[in-house]
């Protein structure tokens, strides 16, 4: 009777061991702790608990844990590098409206930005950041020197308008602000 007992357990731990080597095959990064224990089922109707079941279905349930975290850290990766390019969408956006100076400042922001930049969003900044100053200091000198002629040719009036002009493009160029101060107060002194 011991004989037999011994011998239904040995059988037992062989179809067991089966089983398990069978289901260690569709052990791999897509397996669910459901398959698993699909797989395992008939293991369960030999004996309720054993290590080696116990532990692949543990193993599946890690592998399964692991997807769900990396797939939650992609999507929080994907989440941030479109909130990087939403920011650089906005300022191009007011690069386009005649925006320029809070274009540049937008474009500022995405370059001192700590969002991921797989597409090399604060290089592209940096460029356009450098075209509309370039583009600001272009539109400038152009209506400094129409202030200039005007000036040259006694039209203080016209001078005065191209020096707002050129105010409006950059207020913060000081230089031009207090040309055009000097320019209005000549005007009230002639008035």
């Amino acid at each position: 009777d011991m004989d037999r007992q011994e011998k239904e357990k040995r059988e037992n731990e062989e179809r067991i061991q089966k089983i398990v080597t069978l289901c260690k095959r569709k052990l791999n990064a897509q397996v669910t702790e459901e398959e698993m224990e699909s797989c395992l089922s008939e293991t369960r109707v030999i004996v309720p608990f054993h290590p080696d079941v116990d532990a692949l279905v543990e193993k599946a349930k890690q592998l399964e844990n692991d997807r769900h975290m990396k797939e939650m850290q992609q999507a929080d990766y994907a989440d941030r590098v479109q909130r990087h390019q939403n920011m650089f969408d906005r300022a191009k956006s007011l690069a386009r409206s005649g925006n320029s100076l809070s274009a540049i400042t937008a474009f500022e922001a995405v370059i001192s930005s700590n969002l991921p930049d797989p597409k090399d969003l604060k290089g592209r900044a940096q460029r356009e950041i450098a075209s509309l100053q370039k583009n600001l200091s272009y539109r400038q000198g152009q209506f400094e020197k129409e202030a200039d002629d005007n000036y040259k040719k006694g039209n203080l009036k016209d001078s005065i308008l191209a020096l707002r002009k050129a105010v409006n493009v950059n207020p913060e160029n000081e230089s031009i602000k207090g040309k055009l101060t000097a320019s209005l107060a000549e005007l009230r002194k002639q008035m």
